[in-house]
């Protein structure tokens, strides 16, 4: 274990393998599985492909550029686990024929795949984002990016139900770009393709998608950058893989975890992690919550103004909803702009919100975009009631904010 000076969530630090992360533990085998992993002949996807014959991997397919380093994983793999059945596919994920005809050979072979790791990469050595040609700075986007996209199409084409997909990222993605100098199209493309994995786990809800900083270990790739040695051990990006794709690491889902981080601390702040919606890529203090009462400079809704104080998000939600009374207190909101921005950011609080409001309207909303169709609608109508000082309102929504407190002022509500 090594003492780092990055912040990081967990009091542990690892820089090498560690028990609960041992792929030979019975919670985590990987017997009955196909798996396919891009660039698993050498290094990082090497050291995954080994994991996961220790894992006990049924069936495994290695796809790469370079035949020769493909067959010498294979030849190693038969010697740590002579049970697992190896495919290897000579093919340039930058090529979309060759990945969707890779992909199918694996069908055919195997039967469905159940897990895929996007590990291939590319990355050529120092490059100015000023200086040097456009179409080799963005060479890295077309691997990274387009190359990646090939993949996960074409794997989702062909997975099992519910598939699990394992992106090999890295912490450049998410740290100041002043740290990597000449590393701008690397750490471009790889922050880009974290996000393109975002949208298809939004878009297949049925994939589980966790993304991983592997480490810094010793590669080829890490060689162009100068290292001489590596800092964390390949058995631990090994290792660490193989328990992402586990059951679990399901509350990952969606999200970016760094392999030198305690896979036990990490599933004790599942809760908090899930809630407040950890581990994405945003932007720094968004939605900016803790200053929410700087931000209601109009005020959407105000009872009778015998009551001064200003109330959080949270606790105006729970008055409009009728769950905080409501009654003699002034209640001041953010704009209604504000509010829907963080109801689409926060998902914790806009489906908490969207299940009170749910309760007290009868019949059924069909889905989210229905709800927040709802809350538009419902704000236009209030903002029309106020003008007219008309107490009645026919939306549902309307009827909440108004019910039977006396309102004697909405105003300013804003699209």
């Amino acid at each position: 274990m090594a003492t780092e000076s990055w912040p990081f969530p967990t009091k542990t630090w690892h820089d090498d393998t560690y028990p609960a992360i041992d792929p030979t533990r019975p919670e985590l085998s990987l017997a009955g599985k196909t798996a396919v992993i891009t660039g698993g002949g050498i290094g990082i996807g090497g050291a995954i492909a080994q994991s996961f014959a220790k894992a006990g991997v049924s069936h495994l397919a290695l796809l790469g550029r370079r035949l020769q380093v493909l067959e010498e994983k294979k030849a190693q793999i038969a010697i740590i686990n002579p049970q697992t059945e190896v495919l290897v596919i000579q093919a340039d994920i930058v090529n979309e024929g060759q990945i969707q005809k890779a992909f199918e050979t694996v069908k055919s072979t195997f039967g469905e795949p159940q897990i895929l790791v996007n590990n291939a990469a590319y990355f050529d050595g120092a490059i100015s984002v000023l200086k040097d040609s456009v179409d080799d700075w963005y060479q890295a986007f077309d691997v990274n990016v387009k190359g990646s996209l090939h993949v996960a199409r074409s794997f989702l084409s062909v997975a099992a139900p519910s598939p699990r997909i394992l992106n090999i990222s890295t912490a450049t993605a998410h740290l100041d770009a002043k740290l990597f100098h000449g590393m701008s199209a690397y750490l471009s493309s790889k922050m880009a393709q974290l996000r393109m994995f975002e949208a298809i786990q939004a878009e297949r809800p049925d994939v589980v998608i966790v993304s991983c900083h592997p480490g810094r270990v010793m590669s080829e790739m890490s060689a162009k950058v100068g290292r001489t040695k590596g800092i964390d051990t390949l058995d631990l990006s090994g290792d660490f893989g193989v328990w992402a794709v586990s059951d679990e690491a399901t509350f990952l889902k969606g999200r970016m975890a760094w392999v030198n981080w305690d896979v036990t601390e990490l599933k004790e702040k599942k809760d908090k992690i899930i809630n407040d919606n950890l581990l994405i890529v945003s932007l720094s203090g968004w939605p900016f919550k803790d200053n929410a009462t700087e931000l209601h400079d109009e005020p959407v809704a105000v009872s009778p103004a015998n009551y001064d104080q200003q109330f959080t998000f949270q606790t105006s939600t729970e008055i409009m909803t009728g769950r905080g009374g409501g009654g003699g207190r002034r209640v001041l909101l953010p704009p209604i702009n504000m509010i829907f921005k963080l109801l689409q950011s926060n998902a914790t609080v806009s489906v908490w919100l969207y299940e009170q409001l749910s309760i007290r309207i009868e019949g059924k909303i069909r889905g989210f975009d229905e709800f927040m169709n709802l809350v538009i609608d419902d704000a236009v109508e209030v903002k029309q009631i106020t003008k007219t000082n008309d107490k009645e309102s026919r939306k549902p929504l309307g009827q909440i904010l108004l019910k039977g407190d006396n309102v004697s002022l909405i105003q300013n509500l804003s699209s």
